[in-house]
């Protein structure tokens, strides 16, 4: 019989047993919490695996019972049952001290598709399973009947398969299941509906913005957007003909209605949670910025393209073709374009009826800049590049106020301006997260290990909150003392 795995003590690490028995994958484990210590193992052989313990041995293979993988395996908290589910749609109720087979669930409300998941009540009375079929069920232990049911999207919807439920120990008999999609719904027994469901992103965060009205919007790696509720902490998914892939920026262009842009190389518009149109940008965007009140600038890897949005979607007024390598944009307040390349050289555009001309440039001397960010009055201009330094430049001549801020170690994602210009928060995939003083540029506040894998973008949310995103799936938001 091969060996799977051990049983560990937790405080000790010891090995107290063996797993073997089974020629497949292994996809749950269950321990007897009540002397004499008993544990079960799932496999994909069609197996179950009965194990005595303390130290755990080998006791029973229990075989055909399922016939195809079985997902789950758990002992009820009282230690009297243990009950098996599987992709055969079967359920099979254990004697929980013996291994022996007391029922196979037979009701005719089983469920319709591979089951994945179960978890007991907190009373082992009750448990719950969770299936590919959209729904989560409470079977009765002693009857073997169905007591409730809840399902999910409509029919044939993959992302409201309900891959894993837990029954949690609260008072309020709250059972969390989690869908394909990633979403977490909160389940009540005296509730026909979720009494709470909190989505979110699966995939590396990489854009992020906050509108006027205090919402947040993010966009990931796979295409999806939410829109977060920043005083609950909550977001919702926004529905769709959506992205593809990666989204690389947001613009709020009017109250209710924002843009983004994204590596499917599309620019479609948000309008009160949902997409609602969407027109080509002919090549992929590397960032989008407001340059007023109605006009975008969007930069893609062949060209700097502005937009007016007083039409919906809006509508192409101006391009100009790139003889260089981009790498970042950034817009001012007044009507200038900041344009970095791989040439180390970051270009200064301005657009008039005429079209795009270049008023000056900055040539680097570390490395190419891949973030830029003007102060919202204009006065200032900061550029992060590669190796992680980050300058900062007075807008008349475009003259270096300043070069010590070069605490990141890594490529600086981001940089964002706080609402009064007196302070730089900075993004890097160095993990770091740094606040930056204008007037004294010697001083900083950080916070390190912000994200694992790395920092995308970073907001303010008030004079003393910033939030960000990474390539760990989440949103922090973080309480900053700036430095003075």
């Amino acid at each position: 019989m091969e060996r799977f795995g051990h049983c560990i003590t937790f405080d000790t690490g010891n090995s107290v047993g063996e797993v073997t028995g089974q020629s497949s994958v292994i996809n749950s484990v269950s321990i007897r919490q009540q002397r004499p210590f008993r544990a079960a193992t799932a496999s994909d052989d069609q197996t179950l695996v009965f194990y005595h313990g303390a130290p755990f041995k080998f006791n029973s293979l229990l075989k055909g019972h399922h016939t195809n993988f079985v997902h789950g395996v758990a002992f009820s908290p009282n230690g009297a049952y243990f009950v098996s589910v599987g992709a055969d749609r079967k359920i099979f109720l254990f004697d929980g001290k013996e291994g022996t087979l007391k029922a196979e669930i037979k009701d005719a409300g089983i469920h319709k598709g591979s089951i994945l998941s179960v978890s007991w009540s907190p009373d082992s009375k009750r448990f719950a399973t969770a299936s590919a079929d959209q729904s989560v069920k409470i079977w009765d232990a002693e009857s073997q009947a169905l007591v409730k049911t809840w399902s999910f999207g409509p029919g044939g919807s993959i992302p409201d398969h309900q891959v894993g439920v837990v029954w949690t120990p609260r008072t309020d008999n709250t059972i969390i299941s989690l869908s394909l999609s990633g979403d977490l719904n909160y389940l009540s027994p005296t509730s026909d509906t979720p009494t709470c469901i909190v989505s979110g992103h699966q995939k590396p965060i990489t854009a992020l913005e906050i509108t006027a009205s205090k919402t947040l919007l993010t966009g990931s790696t796979d295409g999806t957007v939410a829109s977060w509720d920043l005083a609950k902490g909550t977001a919702e998914v926004i529905q769709g003909d959506g992205h593809t892939n990666v989204i690389a920026a947001f613009i709020e262009t009017s109250p209710n209605t924002v843009s983004s842009v994204a590596w499917d190389d599309q620019l479609r518009i948000i309008t009160k949670g949902k997409f609602t149109a969407s027109i080509p940008t002919d090549s992929q965007p590397k960032g989008a910025s407001l340059l007023d009140a109605s006009k975008l600038a969007l930069l893609t890897t062949t060209e700097l393209r502005i937009y007016t949005t007083t039409t919906t979607p809006p509508s192409l007024t101006t391009s100009q073709k790139l003889t260089f390598t981009p790498t970042a944009l950034a817009t001012s307040s007044t009507g200038e374009i900041a344009v970095a390349a791989q040439d180390r050289v970051i270009r200064i555009f301005i657009y008039s009826s005429a079209g795009l001309h270049e008023k000056t440039s900055i040539t680097l001397s570390r490395s190419f800049a891949t973030s830029l960010a003007y102060s919202p009055d204009g006065t200032y201009f900061a550029a992060g590049d590669s190796t992680g330094l980050v300058a900062l430049y007075t807008t008349a001549g475009y003259t270096k106020k300043t070069d010590r801020w070069a605490f990141h170690t890594a490529r600086v994602e981001d940089i964002a301006w706080n609402a009064a210009g007196t302070h730089v928060a900075t993004a890097s995939l160095d993990t770091n997260l740094y606040i930056y003083s204008v007037e004294k540029p010697g001083k900083n506040a950080k916070v390190k290990n912000a994200h694992m894998g790395g920092i995308n973008a970073v907001r303010w949310v008030d004079a003393e909150t910033v939030v960000s995103v990474g390539n760990d799936g989440t949103v922090k938001r973080w309480k900053v003392e700036v430095p003075v």
